[in-house]
């Protein structure tokens, strides 16, 4: 769509596809992994097919929708291409769906163009429906308020890092931006900036733990700048230059950390509760035992996913301080009647934290945990 073919145009999409920043060298100068972009999340196109299929969705939505859009705009295809993009865009990632139509909406305000600026922009309540569905949402389900990050907030890494994770594809762009491009009739290098313009400014200036979900985009965007902009004779270099952190966490992938797996006493616990619980029936797990056994079995957890658990910082404190050892038997018992729990899973040898009370009885004794069922408490 911006005018690059043949060979050029190969070596670009290997720049695309394997480009990185900097994580790799912020790992071998001790920062940890948690704090560095380009090695906790999908920061470029290349991680996000590696580690979240969510995220490359999105991205190859986004470019649809931003390139069909570009093309009602030069009235080379009906609206109707990049709404139902945009759509698709939106049900899938929300927060994409916001940068696409600020983009769309700094486009038809900017340069050449076919369309008037006000009419352009008016198009994008074609899309108001999605965000209106997402408002209802957010409004009648109490555990889904992630865009306030309350719920669902994220853990988001130091700007300072970012600009280490995008530092290598800028500095390609600054090297070459006053370089000749080809002919872009579609105006897509123009909409490449703008696009990353908008996600970096939202990654600054939203105030929210979710800000790092609209950072997502800014990668792939920034790298198909630079693959637009580099030369032919250095775009190779460029790729290989690009590549060591995509190389690592490829490596990274194929030789896991043992805990990334989920303990075999974990597995017999949830096939246990898989055959054990009615549909009504809550179980109390550690949160990430939790996940398991709300995705697996029929139970409902009281410490499920932090974006579907009302008042989840309060949930986790609550379960935090029902393991806590110095939490009385009688506070346990308080906070197992509030859930109306019917399984607990405690700490091999862990029935004295349930004080000998009768109405709990072991089911089922592994090497690191064992199943308490409960008794409902006889009414008053």
């Amino acid at each position: 769509a911006a005018g690059v073919s043949g060979r050029r145009l190969a070596w670009g999409l290997v720049l695309v596809a394997t480009a990185g920043g900097l994580g790799w060298l912020r790992l071998l100068s001790g920062a940890p992994g948690s704090q560095v972009p380009d090695i906790l999340m999908g920061l470029y196109p290349f991680h996000q097919a590696l580690m979240n299929a969510h995220f490359v969705t999105g991205n190859a939505l986004f470019v649809w929708a931003l390139v069909l859009h570009l093309e009602w705009r030069g009235s080379r295809r009906s609206r109707w291409a990049w709404v139902g993009a945009g759509w698709a865009l939106g049900l899938s990632r929300p927060y994409d769906l916001v940068t696409f139509a600020m983009v769309a909406c700094v486009l038809a305000w900017m340069g050449a163009r076919e369309r008037r600026p006000v009419a352009a922009t008016l198009e994008l309540a074609w899309v108001a429906p999605v965000f209106g569905y997402y408002a209802l949402l957010m409004h009648s389900q109490r555990g889904l308020g992630g865009w306030t990050g309350v719920q669902s907030g994220d853990l988001t890494p130091p700007l300072l890092e970012f600009g280490y994770a995008l530092l290598p594809a800028l500095t390609l762009i600054a090297a070459f931006w006053r370089r000749p491009a080809p002919e872009d009739p579609l105006g897509v290098r123009r909409a490449l900036s703008v696009w990353a313009a908008v996600a970096a400014g939202i990654l600054v200036g939203y105030p929210s733990p979710m800000a790092k979900q609209f950072a997502v985009t800014l990668g792939p965007a920034l790298v198909m700048l630079a693959a637009l902009l580099t030369p032919a004779r250095w775009i190779a270099p460029a790729a290989a230059a690009l590549c060591p952190t995509t190389v690592f966490l490829l490596w990274r992938v194929l030789h896991p950390y043992p805990e990334w797996f989920a303990p075999r006493d974990y597995v017999e616990a949830v096939r246990f509760l898989g055959g054990a619980c009615g549909g009504k029936d809550v179980a109390l797990a550690p949160t990430d035992l939790s996940l398991m056994i709300g995705g697996l079995t029929p139970c409902h957890v009281a410490l499920g996913h932090r974006g579907l658990t009302p008042d989840w910082p309060a949930a986790v404190d609550a379960g935090r301080r029902f393991y806590d050892p110095a939490t009385p038997p009688a506070a346990r018992w308080d906070y197992l009647d509030t859930i109306g729990a019917d399984y607990v899973l405690l700490p091999r040898g862990g029935g004295p934290l349930l004080g000998g009370d009768p109405r709990a009885a072991p089911r089922l004794a592994l090497p690191l945990l064992e199943v308490w069922q409960v008794a409902p408490r006889p009414a008053r």
